[in-house]
């Protein structure tokens, strides 16, 4: 299953591990990710304070980038991404 071999490319050594326990090792390191880097997980910690969401979710789906996420969000649902992170 590719969720082993992407635990595998993340640092998990267990071969017999189920692939609950591969993708909860994948979930974690991608939750603890900005830590690892030494990132903010949310604009306040960047001293931004009530970003225009609708702006922000109408600027990310028209990144280029946008057209090879594997899941596409709808306005609503990035303005609802972006309300996490503020």
């Amino acid at each position: 299953m590719k969720i082993r071999k992407i635990a595998g490319a993340l640092g998990m050594s267990a071969c017999d591990a189920s692939d609950a326990a591969c993708a909860d090792f994948v979930i974690d390191k991608i939750m603890n990710l900005p830590e690892t880097v030494g990132i903010p997980k949310k604009l306040a910690e960047l001293s931004i304070e009530n970003p225009d969401v609708d702006k922000l979710a109408e600027n990310s789906l028209l990144d280029v980038c946008a057209g090879s996420n594997p899941f596409m969000p709808t306005k609503e649902q990035t303005i609802e991404m972006f309300k996490q992170i503020i």
